[in-house]
């Protein structure tokens, strides 16, 4: 009875590329041409603290409380696509896709490395009534199953909205971020912090900073997307496309 079920629903729900939409089967989540072409890091041509392209590297300017930094794509291309119908277009499924892709790139890039608990990077309480679910949350659900590693549910607190970071220049990010987040339980060990998007590295430094003042010994972080923070890469043209493809 499930099987037939299963399939009345692939018939009217039927199951499309999180990058172009285009039909695929249900064990796919990729057309592909979005499979082959989408856009990932290579390990060989980043930094392996700041996580940008070595040419870009901001660790001579940055001291950063967390230890390494990891994303598996670009904030740009299909990836990008991809991971914008999931935030802005609510397409809240897609979350599983990017969180094994992200459990890959942690196992890969932090090889023996283990984690005590799982964390993520909180959305504001306005961005949370408007869109309904937390997309750093459902990420760092997934990737603690992947990893096997207790998720710390809402050990990090955002205490107030302000502008969102793609509104500040580089240097004006770390200034606004200051104090936005508290830890509110003790923390122990060495914890995986989890967010979407890692632009100047801000607001993962203050969370950081903050699970070590509460108690951690160390913290790595992983994200979806990386992007230059030379770079203005979400427009608010680039949102209304995806929300509505």
């Amino acid at each position: 009875m499930s099987s037939l079920i299963d399939r009345i629903l692939g018939l009217l729900y039927p199951r499309k590329c999180i990058c172009c939409g285009e039909r695929i089967s249900d064990d796919e989540d990729l057309c592909k041409f979005c499979r082959h072409w989408i856009e990932r890091i290579p390990t060989e041509k980043r930094c392996p603290e700041c996580g940008l392209i070595k040419d870009h590297c901001q660790c001579s300017i940055c001291a950063y409380h967390f230890v390494k930094v990891v994303a598996p794509f670009y904030n740009s291309g299909l990836a990008q696509r991809g991971f914008y119908r999931l935030k802005f277009g609510l397409r809240r499924h897609y979350a599983k896709f990017f969180a094994r892709e992200m459990a890959k790139t942690v196992h890969s890039e932090f090889f023996g490395v283990t984690f005590d608990a799982v964390c993520y990077v909180p959305i504001s309480r306005k961005h949370f009534r408007r869109r309904g679910f937390d997309q750093s949350k459902l990420l760092a659900t997934e990737i603690s199953k992947c990893l096997k590693t207790p998720l710390l549910q809402d050990a990090i607190l955002c205490q107030f909205g302000g502008k969102t970071q793609h509104e500040l220049s580089w240097k004006e990010r770390f200034t606004a971020i200051r104090q936005k987040y508290r830890v509110g339980m003790d923390v122990k060990g060495r914890i995986l912090l989890v967010d979407d998007i890692k632009t100047s590295g801000a607001t993962l430094d203050e969370c950081a900073r903050e699970l070590l003042f509460a108690g951690a010994d160390e913290v790595y972080c992983v994200a979806a997307l990386i992007s230059d923070p030379k770079f203005d890469v979400t427009s608010e043209y680039t949102k209304e496309i995806c929300a509505k493809s």
